[in-house]
C-alpha cells in the first residue's frame, strides 16, 4: 500500500511536527515586562522582577495591579463584574487582561510568546 517514498515523507512530517510542537508549545515563554495601557494609550512598561503594587487611575476609578514572582494580576478594580480580577495571574508572553469599564489593560511582553492554538 505505501511505497518507500511515501513512508519517508510520512516519517519526516511526523518528526517535523513533533519538533515544532516541542519548540513552540513547551517553550518557557515567560515575560520580563508588562505593558500597561489606559484608555488605549500606553502608560508604562513595568518590570516583573520587583514585587510591588501599582495603582492605575482609569475612567471609573483606581485599578490595583500586583506584581509578584515574575507575574502580574488585577488585585482590585472598580468594575462591577470583576472579570479582570478573575483572569488571575499573567506570566507568559502574549497573555492579556483588561478592565473594560475602567479602560485599563495589561499585556505580558516577551521575546518568546506562547501560542493559544496552532493553525495550518
Amino acid at each position: 500500500m505505501f511505497k518507500t517514498g511515501d513512508k519517508l515523507v510520512l516519517i519526516s512530517a511526523l518528526v517535523f511536527v513533533g519538533w515544532l510542537y516541542g519548540q513552540f508549545w513547551f517553550s518557557d515563554g515567560r515575560g520580563d515586562f508588562a505593558q500597561i495601557t489606559i484608555d488605549g494609550k500606553e502608560q508604562q512598561l513595568v518590570s516583573l522582577a520587583e514585587n510591588k503594587i501599582l495603582e492605575m487611575r482609569g475612567k471609573t476609578g483606581v485599578s490595583e495591579l500586583e506584581i509578584n514572582d515574575g507575574r502580574i494580576r488585577f488585585k482590585h478594580s472598580p468594575c462591577p463584574n470583576q472579570i479582570c480580577v478573575h483572569a488571575g495571574w499573567l506570566e507568559h508572553g502574549g497573555e492579556f487582561a483588561a478592565c473594560l469599564p475602567n479602560h485599563v489593560a495589561v499585556e505580558i511582553v516577551a521575546n518568546n510568546t506562547l501560542f493559544d492554538s496552532i493553525n495550518f
